[in-house]
C-alpha cells in the first residue's frame, strides 16, 4: 500500500519480507505436523515455530501501533495493528492453554478408529 500511495519501497520490502517469512514458518510447521501424523508420532512439531511467529507478529504490531498513534488513521495501520493483536492473542492461547499442539491429531485418529 505504501509503495502505491507514496512510492515507499521500504514499506513494500518490509511488508513482503515479514509476510513471506511468516508464510514460510507456517508452511514448515504444517509440514512437520503432517510428517508426525504420517509416522503416527502424535507429538508437537515444537513451539519454536509459534514463538518465532509470535515475535515477528509483535514486531509488526509495534511498528503499526507507532504508525497508528502518529497518524490516527485506521487504514492501514489501525487495521494491521488490530489483526496483529488478534494473532498475538491466538499465539498466547496456543502456547499457554493448548500446550500440546499435536493433541488434535490424537483426537482425529481416535475418531477414525
Amino acid at each position: 500500500m505504501g509503495l502505491l500511495l507514496r512510492g515507499s519501497v521500504e514499506s513494500f520490502v518490509v511488508g513482503a519480507g515479514l509476510g513471506s517469512l511468516l508464510m514460510f514458518i507456517g508452511w514448515q510447521s504444517y509440514q512437520d505436523y503432517e510428517e508426525n501424523k504420517r509416522k503416527q508420532m502424535f507429538k508437537s512439531p515444537g513451539y519454536s515455530y509459534t514463538v518465532v511467529s509470535a515475535l515477528l507478529t509483535l514486531v509488526v504490531a509495534l511498528i503499526m501501533g507507532d504508525r497508528y498513534a502518529a497518524s490516527g488513521k485506521f487504514m492501514p495501520a489501525g487495521l494491521v495493528l488490530g489483526l496483529s493483536v488478534l494473532m498475538l492473542a491466538f499465539y498466547a492461547w496456543k502456547l499457554l492453554v493448548v500446550k500440546d499442539v499435536g493433541s488434535s491429531a490424537k483426537r482425529a485418529s481416535k475418531v477414525k478408529d
